[in-house]
């Protein structure tokens, strides 16, 4: 899938005064906010967040913005076994695929377009808990969340760009499993919700896959309908689901992300 239209275009507002174009106060406060945080190491095998299973990191911080994150640790006949959950900056071009192999956790850090949109800067991975949001557990706070200022202030989110990680690239085209194939009545789809004054404000729904067409490109999403949030969230969702929610690797990733900050 080499495009996707946006779900909502933006008016292109034009005010000439004296042979002059002006620019609104708001466009003038919006910004992309950087993941380019030179605190944050990158493991040198996988291009990754060297720290994303260290079960003491948290929440990661990005100009006053934060992102979801955590790490599950689990024990079984003695050994101690990492997950995590949540956002991930990575600067990963690994777009080999490891089909065949089958070795996805260990090369799952990619995004199929094989770098960010700002060549040489970090972008986010995203792994979204579909086990619990899909019902199973019902954790008491989203997966993947941004919030600003700990939510106490609002922002109006203007833009982001999404992909499909590499994993779920290829998990969707040939399978992995236990997800299959994606024939012609298969959908992928990302839900990114607002929520202000702790309400649900809106939702955008992106297509990261329809049947055998697979989104490989970057792809900017408008998030104007949103309006001015505390918090965005993202859930998934896949026609080949089961009960221990997708079968369909619940990755994807995001960078440019622009905000205006009330």
């Amino acid at each position: 899938m080499k495009s996707i239209k946006s779900l909502a275009s933006a008016a292109l507002l034009l005010a000439v005064s004296m042979g002059f174009t002006s620019c609104s106060d708001d466009d003038d406060k919006a910004f992309v906010v950087s993941f380019n945080d030179p605190s944050i190491t990158m493991d040198s095998k996988t291009s990754a967040w060297a720290d994303v299973m260290n079960e003491n990191s948290g929440q990661l911080y990005y100009s006053g913005f934060s992102f979801s994150h955590s790490v599950t640790v689990t024990e079984w006949g003695g050994t101690k076994y990492y997950s995590w959950g949540g956002f991930c900056p990575s600067m990963s071009s690994d777009v080999e695929d490891r089909s065949e192999a089958g070795d996805w956790v260990d090369h799952q850090w990619g995004a199929i377009t094989g770098k960010g949109l700002n060549s040489g800067k970090p972008y986010m991975l995203a792994y979204w808990d579909s086990y619990g949001e899909m019902g199973l557990q019902k954790p008491d706070v989203p997966a993947l969340e941004i919030t600003y200022n700990s939510g106490n202030k609002t922002f109006a989110p203007q833009s982001i760009a999404v992909t499909n990680s590499t994993w779920t690239y290829y998990a969707l085209k040939k399978g992995s499993y236990p997800a299959v194939a994606f024939g012609d009545n298969d959908y992928l789809y990302l839900y990114i919700n607002g929520v202000k004054d702790g309400k649900k404000a809106g939702t955008v729904k992106v297509t990261l896959a329809k049947g055998k067409d697979i989104l490989d490109t970057w792809q900017t999403v408008d998030l104007t309908s949103l309006g001015e949030v505390n918090s965005i969230y993202f859930q998934m969702e896949s026609s080949d689901s089961g009960n221990y929610g997708m079968n369909t690797p619940a990755y994807f990733c995001v960078d440019n992300f622009k905000v205006i900050v009330k």
